[in-house]
């Protein structure tokens, strides 16, 4: 009974994954405070022995959590602008807390820089993550561990050495988990095992409150456990949709791969996009049908890859570390700029869904059964990805091709995305920008002044199979309507929610019941959200 209850803990599978990922909480919990409380009744080695418990525990936490770890794809440049953001923080707050006691000889000075320490620390990894500021952490806390026993301050708690050694391996774990979303969960566990440890020493009566720290332990397992469950979800249909990270694009046009098909990719290829920080729709135009890219003398990776790869450098590399304008704008620059190519993945159909393919003797090697299916299954809901994320459109072709906006399908995807208001950050200079910019302001935002435009720059597209046409028309009507429908409840008229209700294509096509955001809110949770009983009432 005992085997089968740990082979249940220590498993990856996915039911009663949040149930075990409490029990290890717990445990480690249980197991930090008996730590301190053994270290505070002068059982040193009971200390160190329940203090090494913890660990193990730490591992099939992360087993349960499916937590990766390894390279997060940061660039030389970004890790250099990491270690000096580093380096600043550790001269500002992070010395003067690790030498509190030995300057200043006082608790009160000690919680004074330890809340700046930690409010500062907190404040540089929600805004960079990465591994640098965990090392950071890491050698703060050696530090303090280690100046609790070589040097002789009569303030320093007994705990201290326990405390800080602690506190630095997990801030080592943390440092190199893959995404920055693991990081900061295991971070938070962290603090909450160290803070269990000066629960158990105050309850020994050496020292402290112990209520004090139980209640801001309690409250930071719990913010724990909603950080871990906190995660992007996409429709069913979507859930097998394959994502692409930059930093194997990045490696694939240094060293000449180019871009292959979703089944020839390696596993390394995709990452996770519930976890990402950043997921991002490519919409482009094929410049090849079997091979989607071309290569050329100027881009002998690809033309597309190429391209691609150079406008998300734009965004996620130190080439946009100062763009931006107004504060808020420049610090999520800046937080884009300073984040690993892991921590950004991006959907781009040909890698991201099963393709047809060409041999070298020409013969054409279609999709298996099974990667048939799983296409048809996602192809109908695709849409809903350029609703729901950014989007990056490349717009790039070489000579001799039509233009990105002569493409019917490429038409589609950047009316879908400038209807969902998807278009920004990362297309704001694009051209199709420019040209729905221009339809709204000759529009009223009216169903039919918006549908006319629409409908004859519909007609003007191109077509690889001209029965597509309709397929499109019937999309863009959707999102064109369900757009119009948010807009409605934003503000709250009813009488435009009426009309836009009364359009047939919001029953045909099933779009009361899609999402409208990467959270999968409903319209009626909208408008739920937004304290609108009449749109409720109608919905």
């Amino acid at each position: 009974m005992i085997f089968d209850s740990l082979r249940w803990l220590v498993s990856p599978g996915k039911p009663y994954r949040w149930h075990r990922r409490i029990v290890f909480v717990i445990l480690k919990v249980v197991f930090a405070c008996l730590a301190g409380y053994t270290l505070g009744q002068d059982r040193l080695s009971s200390a160190i022995s329940f203090n090494f418990l913890v660990f193990p525990l730490l591992f099939g936490f992360c087993r349960a959590a499916r937590i990766e770890f390894g390279f997060s794809g940061l660039l030389w440049r970004q890790l250099a602008a990491h270690i000096f953001i580093c380096c600043i923080v550790l001269a500002a707050v992070g010395l003067p807390f690790a030498f509190s006691y030995e300057l200043f000889g006082t608790d009160s000075a000690n919680d004074v820089l330890g809340l700046a320490a930690a409010l500062t620390c907190g404040c540089t990894v929600s805004i960079l993550g990465g591994t640098p500021i965990y090392l950071t952490g890491a050698l703060i806390a050696s530090v303090r561990g280690l100046y609790g026993i070589a040097l002789p301050i009569e303030n320093v708690p007994r705990y201290m050495p326990l405390y800080g050694w602690t506190a630095a391996l997990w801030a080592l774990t943390s440092a190199f988990a893959r995404y920055q979303k693991d990081q900061s969960a295991l971070g938070l566990l962290g603090i909450v095992v160290c803070n269990s440890i000066s629960i158990g020493h105050a309850y020994a009566g050496n020292r402290g409150k112990p209520w004090l720290s139980a209640a801001i332990a309690l409250a930071l397992a719990y913010l724990q456990v909603l950080w871990m469950r906190r995660g992007r979800r996409f429709p069913p249909a979507l859930r097998d949709c394959k994502f692409v990270t930059l930093d194997y694009l990045r490696r694939a046009a240094a060293s000449g791969q180019g871009i292959r098909r979703c089944q020839d990719l390696p596993a390394e290829a995709f990452g996770d996009a519930q976890k990402a920080r950043y997921v991002i729709s490519i919409s482009h135009r094929w410049l090849d049908h079997y091979m989607c890219d071309l290569r050329s003398n100027e881009h002998p990776e690809g033309t597309r890859l190429s391209t691609m790869v150079s406008s998300l450098d734009q965004y996620f590399s130190t080439k946009g570390l100062w763009s931006g304008r107004g504060f808020w704008n420049r610090l999520e620059r800046i937080s884009m700029a300073l984040t690993g190519g892991r921590d950004v993945v991006l959907f781009f159909d040909f890698m991201s869904l099963p393709q047809e393919s060409r041999a070298p003797d020409g013969k054409i090697c279609p999709r298996s059964k099974e990667e048939q299916e799983l296409f048809d299954r996602c192809l109908p809901s695709m849409g809903a990805l350029y609703s729901m994320l950014p989007v990056l459109v490349c717009e790039e072709v070489p000579q001799g091709i039509n233009s990105y906006m002569d493409s019917g399908w490429c038409f589609a995807e950047v009316s879908t995305a400038w209807l969902g208001n998807q278009l920004k950050p990362f297309s704001c200079s694009s051209k199709a920008m420019t040209w729905f910019t221009r339809l709204s302001q000759h529009s009223d935002w009216m169903l039919s002044d918006l549908a006319r435009g629409l409908e004859d720059e519909l007609q003007r597209k191109h077509f690889f199979k001209e029965e597509d046409r309709e397929e499109v028309r019937q999309i863009i009507r959707g999102f064109l309507v369900k757009s119009l429908l948010v807009a409605a409840l934003k503000k709250r008229s009813v009488s435009e929610l009426q009309q836009v209700l009364a359009c047939p294509t919001l029953r045909t096509r099933g779009l009361l019941d899609q999402a409208i955001d990467a959270h999968l809110n409903s319209p009626l949770h909208l408008a739920v959200a937004l304290n609108f009983p009449d749109g409720v009432r109608l919905l």
